[in-house]
């Protein structure tokens, strides 16, 4: 064997050397990079480009629903038939205007549409506590339930939760509380067994993106071990979960869980596994959907699918006693 053919394994390649000491230099840094990164998560910018509800055929009428000591949350209001109202709840670092293309064809189906904007999301209010927003978004979905039965046209309603990514976490526990009314429920993209592992995927999903000193290896490692425990700080306790099925007495209300089979944020099988639980939930896998891209994918099966769902979970409900 030649000098020329062993050199390469003799000598270190500079460029790996380069990055792995560049790796080793952002070790130091990385815990602060990853709370900044679940900071941002739950305490988003406005979106640059925001859809708005007349791109849709849509008018609503804007409310603020006022929350226990401070803060309002911005919501809209699509009027349709007063007994069936459906209440839209958003992902993380979204806002209301993420989920018209849904609040459109629910209103054409003739349901009265409620879209709302989380705390700190779109243009509710900056809640500048760093801990506990699972319990405050959970709040924030039985808020918006209340405020639907206080308005006097809908105070005997069915009412269906439809959430998002986040909203599937918070509205799944809401729906077990037990002075709550909710009739079905929809949930899209979620929930999962463990929220703490999201960020992590966000950012090898690539829609998390690194400051320069912590990009290599192994202070990306080390960001994304520090980004799952400061995501379970910031939720705070959110035990048991999911809710068992007697919990509340909402075991029995019907439920369908949509997932995408390509999903790389809340993987399929995590949702059916959280679905398992719920002796009435129905599943729906959208081939080659990634998260939140199942309306997108296939907008005629995913469509009938959830009207079907919708109107035989309410009507099997009519007349019967809440």
């Amino acid at each position: 064997m030649s000098d020329e053919t062993i050199r390469p394994f003799l000598r270190p390649r500079p460029r790996a050397t380069a990055s792995l000491l560049a790796g080793v230099l952002g070790l130091p840094v990385a815990p602060l990079a990853a709370w900044q990164l679940v900071h941002a998560l739950f305490h988003p910018p406005l979106p640059e480009r925001r859809h708005t509800a007349a791109r849709f055929g849509l008018y609503p009428e804007d409310l603020r629903i006022p929350l226990p000591g401070a803060g309002e949350l911005s919501a809209w209001l699509c009027r349709g038939d007063p007994r069936r109202v459906v209440v839209l709840g958003h992902g993380l670092g979204r806002d209301k205007t993420s989920v018209l293309p849904h609040a459109r064809f629910l209103h054409r189906a003739g349901f009265t549409v409620l879209l709302f904007d989380f705390r700190n999301h779109g243009d509710s209010f900056r809640d500048r506590g760093l801990t506990g927003y699972y319990l405050r978004f959970v709040d924030d979905v039985v808020q918006v339930i209340r405020h639907v039965r206080r308005l006097p046209e809908y105070a005997g309603c069915q009412l269906v939760l439809y959430g998002f990514s986040l909203a599937t976490f918070a509205m799944l526990r809401a729906m077990f509380l037990p002075e709550l009314a909710v009739d079905a429920a929809v949930f899209d993209g979620g929930p999962s067994p463990d929220p703490s592992l999201i960020p992590g995927r966000l950012l090898r999903a690539g829609v998390l993106s690194l400051p320069r000193g912590v990009r290599r290896p192994p202070a990306r490692d080390a960001v994304e071990a520090a980004l799952a425990f400061f995501t379970r700080m910031t939720l705070g306790g959110h035990r048991p979960w999911p809710p068992p099925p007697e919990r509340g007495g909402a075991g029995g209300t019907p439920m369908l869980f949509v997932t995408g089979a390509e999903d790389r944020i809340i993987h399929p099988e995590e949702t059916r596994r959280v679905a398992a639980h719920y002796p009435t939930a129905r599943t729906l896998t959208v081939p080659r959907a990634d998260h939140l891209q199942t309306l997108a994918l296939d907008r005629e099966t995913y469509t009938r699918t959830v009207l079907d769902f919708l109107h035989h979970s309410l009507h099997t409900l009519e007349g019967a006693p809440r």
